[in-house]
């Protein structure tokens, strides 16, 4: 699975010591000082896609504050990164401190030890993240990782279309949204779409950030993504329902606000191309 930067995590595996390098860099716990003898100990460290030279004034700057610690840092190849580090944990040597995908803790929670009370508090937890955090990362009362950062889906518009189509106002809301859709699309007398109005509506095939899209709707229409304990899928739910409805409907011929086919070329490339009026992507697109 192919990962980008903004979705992963930090997460600790071996108890007090992950946890607690984690707590420091946030703030959470303060430095301890001792005069006691120094024994070296090191901490491994596993990123995806940034060099050393990212971290290294925060790994200088705990260093710095805890002589007795030595962090390691090793960049993986995102490409197979979720196989490697799960061999590595299967092998008992994974990684002391690694980074995680917002989406991988349902299959992947019983292979890491969540943090303790003492270590962070839930509302702790909840007063420096937004829920977004605590869905994904939160279950019951047990938080396994804090997130490192944070993208939204945002839309983006392209401003000669709008402009060719004298619009002047961006939409903001669904319902500005869809109002938008006839005044931007391009559509033949048969229904064919010329130039679709956003990529929105379509498969994976088309549209990479089909499913974040999807699952945005489904937030904001009130649905459950998964049981409390986190065990099962629970979105099969009359909100998860309605939001599939009101996504596929920008997809289908037959419906006024028409805006996309999948047939199309790839959302980010339509837009790049000027084919498309708006797309949802992420800022760090």
């Amino acid at each position: 699975m192919n990962l980008s930067k903004p979705q992963f995590i930090i997460l600790g595996i071996a108890g007090f010591v992950i946890i607690f390098f984690a707590l420091v860099f946030l703030g959470v716990i303060p430095g301890l000082k001792s005069n006691l003898e120094i024994r070296v100990a090191k901490l491994t460290f596993w990123g995806v896609g940034d060099e050393r030279g990212v971290w290294d004034t925060a790994i200088s700057n705990y260093q710095n504050a805890y002589p007795g610690v030595q962090v390691e840092y090793t960049k993986v190849d995102s490409r197979n990164y979720e196989k490697l580090l799960l061999d590595a944990l299967a092998a008992g040597q994974g990684p002391d401190i690694f980074m995680f995908h917002n989406s991988w803790l349902p299959k992947h929670a019983n292979k890491i030890v969540p943090a303790s009370p003492e270590q962070i508090q839930l509302s702790t937890f909840r007063s420096l993240f937004p829920q977004v955090a605590e869905q994904d990362f939160v279950r019951g009362d047990k938080i396994y990782g804090l997130p490192l950062s944070i993208d939204t889906l945002a839309l983006f518009y392209n401003r000669d279309i709008f402009d060719n189509k004298r619009v002047a106002i961006v939409p903001s809301t669904w319902d500005e949204f869809k109002s938008t859709i006839p005044r931007v699309r391009e559509i033949s007398a048969s229904n064919k779409l010329l130039k679709p109005a956003a990529a929105i509506g379509g498969t994976l095939k088309s549209i990479p950030e089909a499913t974040d899209i999807l699952n945005l709707i489904m937030l904001q229409k009130g649905t459950r993504m998964v049981s409390v304990d986190g065990s099962s899928a629970d979105f099969h739910s009359p909100q998860g329902i309605e939001a599939l409805n009101f996504y596929s409907q920008f997809s289908s011929p037959k419906n006024a606000y028409y805006a996309w086919n999948d047939s199309s070329t790839s959302s980010i490339d339509s837009f790049a191309g000027k084919q498309v009026a708006m797309v949802f992507a992420y800022a760090s697109v």
